[in-house]
C-alpha cells in the first residue's frame, strides 16, 4: 500500500510540474494581431498583407511547439484578410464612382 501512495504522490508531482511550466508566448501572433488592428483603423493594405503573412507563419509555428496566443495569430489572420479585402472593395467601388 505504501508503494501505491508513493506512486500517486510522484504522479501528482509530475502533473503539477507540467501544469506550472509556462508556455512560450507567440510574438509573431501578437504582432500579427496588433498590425491587423492598426490596418483596420488607419493604414490599409500594407499592414493587412503583413498581418496575414505573420499570422500564417505564427500558426505554422504552433504545430512545432506549444505556445500561448494562438487566438491572436488566428485573429490577426482574419482581421488582416478583412482589412485587405475591404480596402480592395472600397477602391474598386470608388473607381467605379459608386461611392
Amino acid at each position: 500500500m505504501d508503494e501505491r501512495e508513493e506512486k500517486k504522490k510522484e504522479a501528482k508531482k509530475e502533473n503539477n510540474t507540467k501544469n506550472t511550466e509556462k508556455k512560450k508566448f507567440s510574438v509573431l501572433g501578437l504582432i500579427s494581431f496588433i498590425l491587423s488592428i492598426f490596418g483596420l483603423w488607419k493604414f490599409g493594405i500594407p499592414l493587412g498583407i503583413v498581418s496575414i503573412s505573420l499570422g500564417i507563419v505564427a500558426l505554422a509555428n504552433f504545430e512545432k511547439e506549444e505556445k500561448r496566443g494562438k487566438w491572436m495569430a488566428f485573429a490577426g489572420l482574419i482581421l488582416g484578410t478583412i482589412d485587405w479585402v475591404g480596402v480592395l472593395v472600397l477602391t474598386i467601388l470608388t473607381n467605379l464612382s459608386i461611392i
